[in-house]
């Protein structure tokens, strides 16, 4: 069923311009940095995002300001250090890249800087993308990938038979990690996706109980995930679409399961109190330009927040995108609204139950 017009402050009309794309977008030129070049420290996912993030972002950045990012890496969820850093005034981190879903567990004001939404390349992301604190730059998806030459056969269809060990067995791997986790165990449940919010932890931690033990790899980032994936480690996993698809295009015999993926948006904050804002708000600004995102959506397989970048990228790599409509169409939004009130106590009940024998 879809559930594209139940998402919350998301008119249709929006999204399917998401999907359809428009006109050829101007590219976008920071002046206001030149003036004092300086550093900025940028938290990344790494691996593949890394790769991507730096021919369609950070390389001409650089070349069009003059100033300079320092990439680093930290944890997939780092708003503990978010709070950690601004809490103690010790900012190591000038921009962060942060899900929807994570950065919604934070008061914004507090924490988060306001960005520079003015112009024409960030009036042309969708609405949801440009908030005042946040911007969206990618949609992922969490997908179910099985493993062609292990199930030549009999294929698995959805969520359920991820947790079928005796028709589908092999071995599987997960995110250790409550967001990206529950929702696939809560789906497998029964669980109309028009109501997974909000989070039913308890019955998503009993469901989690029928599949713990063929569990074999708790995975802790994207990077791993695609390793699992490259070197064939694991028959099954739920995984994050542009992941697994990286590992698809280096040959590893995967497909992706599409039927009630779990999509989100990943998208960048300035953690309050940097010494170099203007230069963060540029860059922010900077990614919201139609064919920079066309050229980070041809490097890893994740969807532009800006519909113009779809003049820029090949109709076959379009429709390996979380974007195609006939992937949309069965997906499931990710409410940030049903996570930021929700993610400290899901965390803490993964983590006790993760450790538990």
């Amino acid at each position: 069923m879809s559930n594209l017009t139940k998402f919350p402050n998301i008119h249709r009309r929006a999204v399917l311009k998401v999907l359809g794309g428009s006109a050829l977008a101007t590219p976008f030129i920071v002046r206001a940095a030149r003036a004092d070049a300086k550093t900025i420290t940028v938290r990344d996912p790494g691996g593949d995002w890394r790769t991507a993030l730096t021919a369609a972002f950070y390389e001409p950045f650089e070349r069009e300001s003059g100033v300079r990012i320092n990439p680093t890496v930290a944890e997939h969820d780092p708003t503990a250090m978010v709070k950690s850093q601004v809490d103690t005034q010790n900012i190591l981190w000038d921009v962060t890249f942060l899900t929807a879903a994570a950065q919604a567990a934070l008061p914004i004001e507090r924490y988060y800087e306001s960005l520079d939404t003015s112009g024409s390349d960030m009036a042309e992301i969708v609405p949801e993308a440009r908030q005042s604190h946040w911007m969206g730059l990618s949609v992922y998806a969490t997908v179910f990938a099985f493993n062609t030459e292990v199930f030549a056969a009999a294929k698995p269809k959805g969520w359920s038979d991820f947790w079928d060990v005796t028709a589908f067995p092999g071995r599987r791997a997960m995110r250790r990690h409550p967001t990206d986790t529950f929702e696939p165990a809560l789906l497998a449940d029964g669980v109309d996706p028009a109501h997974l919010f909000p989070l039913d932890i308890d019955r998503a931690l009993k469901k989690l109980d029928q599949i713990k033990a063929s569990v074999d790899v708790w995975w802790t980032g994207g990077a791993q995930s695609t390793l699992l994936l490259k070197s064939s480690e694991v028959d099954l996993a739920v995984v994050w679409n542009g992941r697994a698809q990286s590992a698809i295009d280096d040959g590893a015999p995967y497909s992706l399961i599409w039927d009630r993926a779990v999509w989100g948006m990943d998208g960048m904050c300035i953690p309050k109190g940097t010494a170099n804002l203007e230069q963060a708000r540029a860059f922010i600004k900077f990614c919201s330009n139609a064919q920079r995102q066309a050229e980070f959506a041809k490097r890893i397989a994740y969807g532009p927040v800006n519909p113009k970048a779809f003049d820029h990228i090949d109709p076959a790599r379009a429709k390996l995108l979380p974007t195609n409509p006939e992937h949309f169409k069965t997906m499931v939004y990710q409410d940030p609204k049903g996570w930021g009130p929700a993610k400290d106590k899901a965390v803490e009940a993964f983590d006790a139950w993760i450790i538990k024998t």
